[in-house]
């Protein structure tokens, strides 16, 4: 943790008590795999559902964290950003479950391809039914260099989801991060910023989470 991070992985959560454990574990997994040496920073929106608890019982993982209130996830994001020493950004969500791998996947695309400024994977798109069981479906897959018209082609065929995206951290605050206006699609118009400020972003078809 003292090490200076190469990659840093960005939560923004508020009240999800329900999955923060799964979640810590699978950072660890991820963290210990990814083949450099990265920090976990966490901005709760002040919860009051017993998720701080654990973010305390896991703070051995965190570099830093805060509970405290703020207008929505774009917010909460740039928070992260701001405390982000990495040269890599990696934004997480507290539901997500990355597979075996995924951030030494990301890392290493990063590494070889230097013309990239932001990659994006893609993850299952499950749903939850009601005896508990998950449903998923399958979407066309976008592979190669992102352009305007594919971004916006994207729409029709699959939303790339942030979460399966390591951006580079320079170009990132170039741009200034996430619209704090903006909640839902904030990291659409993102992605929109970075094509119009001649970032290069590319599209892996290979699945890295749920």
């Amino acid at each position: 943790m003292d090490r200076h991070p190469k990659l840093s992985i960005v939560l923004a959560t508020k009240n999800r008590a329900c999955y923060l454990d799964r979640f810590f574990r699978n950072m660890e997994q991820q963290m210990l795999g990814c083949g450099c040496p990265a920090e976990l920073i966490v901005i709760d929106g002040a919860s009051t559902d017993g998720a701080i608890e654990i973010i305390r019982r896991y703070e051995h993982l965190i570099s830093f964290w805060v509970s405290e209130p703020d207008t929505g996830v774009s917010e909460a994001v740039n928070k992260g950003l701001a405390r982000a020493r990495g040269e890599i950004i990696k934004l997480v969500g507290d539901e997500d479950l990355f597979y075996e791998g995924a951030f030494k996947k990301g890392v290493a695309y990063l590494d070889e391809h230097p013309q990239c400024d932001c990659v994006i994977f893609h993850s299952n798109w499950l749903f939850e039914i009601e005896n508990g069981k998950h449903y998923q479906f399958k979407l066309t897959e976008p592979s190669g260099q992102i352009t305007f018209e594919t971004l916006l082609q994207l729409i029709f065929i699959k939303l790339p989801q942030p979460e399966a995206a390591f951006f580079r951290s320079k170009p990132l605050r170039q741009i200034s991060g996430y619209d704090e206006k903006l909640h839902l699609y904030a990291y659409w118009d993102l992605w929109l910023r970075q094509l119009k400020a001649g970032h290069r972003l590319f599209a892996v078809p290979e699945i890295i989470m749920d």
